[in-house]
């Protein structure tokens, strides 16, 4: 899977991408991916991570934290017969 062309990346290295999804009725334009997870999980990559968060789009799920202008979301999904928590 080929991603779309990157928006921008923050000061903190978080990488921007268009992603049109709706989560607990929230239209979102873009998927912010943090590269604290690379640390971890270094087999992850930014194409893993967007194909497995499009199988959040209309779901709900209850915020775990708020931090400026940030909504987190933790949930465990199944990919590739493999599970990954997805914050």
């Amino acid at each position: 899977m080929k991603l779309p062309k990157l928006i921008t990346t923050t000061k903190e290295k978080r990488r921007i991408y268009p992603l049109k999804l709706v989560v607990n009725s929230l239209k979102l334009d873009c998927l912010a991916i943090d590269p604290h997870f690379e640390k971890k999980h270094p087999y992850m990559s930014d194409e893993k991570v967007f194909e497995i968060v499009k199988y959040l789009n209309n779901k709900s799920f209850i915020p775990t934290n708020r931090k400026k202008q940030y909504v987190y979301f933790e949930t465990d999904i199944s990919y590739n017969d493999k599970n990954h928590r997805l914050v």
